[in-house]
């Protein structure tokens, strides 16, 4: 069975244990930040709140083939250790890792991680006894002592009754997270104020509007509960409990980050008409001035991308440093820098795409 219907399929674990409302906040605020992080490093992606799992991370919004599991846990006082991650609240059957371990029961094919998020650090012994687990944010469990590794396996084995320990190498992570559990909100905060800047650095927005936005809505997605007599499908799963990567973006573009992007663009199009360019030739151009920044925001790390940004800024240099080119209307030097590319045009980039690269590379040169 497919991911998308088996995650719909298959009857959540009832979560169980009592958590006060700061706690509550602060799983929301975790959410919130990975949501941030994986905004600026991955072009798709689907979370999903409280089902299953504290907070699920599916790879794609469509047909999605791998999946990772958090659980969110907080404490006021006290570092994580080894006996907590295994113990059990009253009437519980399951321990943290144990509740864990399940969902690699459940979806194994699809489960790509399953990792705990905390605010304290970890005190657990590695297997390196010159590194401490106190001054780590992440943890592999391939870092573990044998003998950590060991303890964690047979307290999985014997609540799930397994024939022989489970393989948990490559699967099992111990994070910790930068928010602290009594001002995870400010944090979270001046996270969401660091990529606004990212991603529009010349334009002020209210942050703290935007957060409390933000947060109100993976509340609601974290409260809603998909009852039994409702249809149950992906599309519904998503609609209900989850936020995508093109729904993210358009909160961001309704708190106003993206406002001057556009502004820039009526400006650029107003110089176009002027130079006699065509209606429909203009609205593609802003089809692709919208590609092309949507590309630089959540691609910055892509290598073929950043090769052609280069060039390109190294031909508008080119183009500003000769005198012939001073007074060139801005439909010239479009066509100029594309002949100055040439063969730097290569796939998946393609003249339109090129063509407004060259449009926004100027006017952030202007």
């Amino acid at each position: 069975m497919e991911l998308a219907s088996l995650i719909v399929a298959t009857p959540p674990r009832e979560n169980a244990g009592s958590r006060t409302t700061k706690q509550y906040d602060y799983q929301k605020d975790v959410s919130l930040h990975k949501l941030i992080e994986h905004y600026q490093k991955s072009t798709d992606f689907v979370f999903i709140f409280d089902f299953h799992d504290d907070l699920l991370i599916f790879d794609k919004e469509n047909n999605p083939d791998k999946i990772e599991f958090f659980q969110i846990k907080s404490k006021h006082t006290g570092n994580i250790t080894l006996n907590w991650l295994k113990s059990k609240g009253i009437d519980e059957k399951l321990s943290i890792v144990g509740k864990l371990y399940h969902n690699k029961v459940l979806f194994s094919d699809y489960a790509k991680s399953i990792s705990i998020i905390s605010n304290q650090p970890y005190n657990i012994d590695l297997k390196d006894p010159n590194e401490s687990s106190l001054a780590k944010f992440k943890i592999e469990c391939k870092e573990l002592s044998a003998e950590s590794i060991n303890l964690i396996k047979a307290a999985i084995q014997k609540e799930h009754g397994l024939p022989n320990p489970p393989s948990i190498e490559a699967l099992f992570y111990l994070t910790r997270s930068k928010l602290s559990l009594e001002d995870s909100a400010s944090h979270c905060s001046g996270s969401l104020s660091q990529l606004f800047h990212a991603l529009n650095p010349n334009y002020s927005t209210n942050v703290e509007l935007a957060y409390r936005s933000l947060f109100n809505e993976i509340r609601i997605k974290s409260a809603a509960i998909i009852g039994d007599s409702d249809q149950k499908s992906w599309e519904k799963l998503k609609q209900i409990k989850g936020i995508t990567r093109k729904q993210f973006h358009q909160m961001l573009d309704k708190a106003g980050v993206y406002k001057s992007l556009e502004d820039a663009w009526k400006e650029i199009e107003g110089v176009l008409q002027a130079d006699g360019m065509g209606y429909l030739e203009v609205k593609k151009l802003k089809a692709d001035w919208r590609t092309v920044n949507a590309r630089i925001l959540s691609d910055s790390s892509n290598l073929p991308l950043n090769q052609l940004i280069n060039e390109v800024d190294r031909v508008i240099a080119e183009l500003k440093g000769s005198p012939r080119h001073q007074q060139s209307k801005l439909t010239e030097l479009m066509k100029e820098g594309l002949d100055k590319l040439g063969d730097a045009i290569k796939p998946p980039f393609d003249t339109s795409f090129v063509k407004a690269l060259i449009l926004r590379q100027l006017h952030h040169e202007a």
